[in-house]
């Protein structure tokens, strides 16, 4: 629509999900901004289950106290989402690769090791295709080293066509 102007997400919006969905994170961003200018919150609440979108949305110039929610998870660790009302009783089940690697992942003691085996829980799965599966800085969304204070595991892709991600911060001693 005319009147507002278009909000541009940076190189932040085009890779991970941005890659895999060209000009989404320009619309969230542009949506979230105008929200934010005609309602004029204090505080507003973004899940951790999209990271990339929080981080997107924390980085806007704006006064608007942000909240991060952790991610809610099925009692199999599968991370909520409406989509997962999308996977028949089989995909359902196969979902659950993608936590169990996040899982698995946050236990090691270094990044490298902890990407392969992330990978590896990962292949296990033949109707999982994965689109990324990285270990990151959480803040500049750069490849995870052994220093980074703040690394999380990202992954994301298809049981049955239906898109999924998730992700995990890295425990203490798994990037020490």
């Amino acid at each position: 629509p005319e009147g507002f102007e278009k909000v541009l997400a940076g190189p932040l919006g085009n890779i991970y999900e941005g890659a895999s969905r060209p000009g989404h994170f320009d619309g969230v961003v542009t949506v979230v901004s105008r929200l934010f200018e005609l309602a004029q919150p204090k505080s507003a609440i973004f899940g951790e289950k999209d990271f990339q979108q929080l981080t997107l949305i924390k980085k806007l110039k704006s006064d608007v106290d942000i909240i991060a929610a952790p991610t809610i998870r099925e009692s199999d660790g599968l991370a909520l989402s409406s989509r997962n009302m999308r996977l028949d009783p089989a995909a359902r089940k196969a979902a659950t690769i993608i936590s169990r690697a996040l899982f698995a992942a946050s236990q090691e003691k270094s990044v490298v090791s902890a990407h392969t085996l992330m990978l590896q829980i990962l292949s296990d799965e033949a109707t999982f295709t994965c689109d990324y599966a990285e270990i990151i800085d959480e803040n500049e969304f750069t490849p995870a080293t052994q220093s980074t204070p703040h690394a999380r595991a990202i992954i994301a892709g298809w049981i049955n066509g239906i898109r999924l991600i998730d992700n995990m911060v890295m425990k203490q001693g798994a990037h020490s």
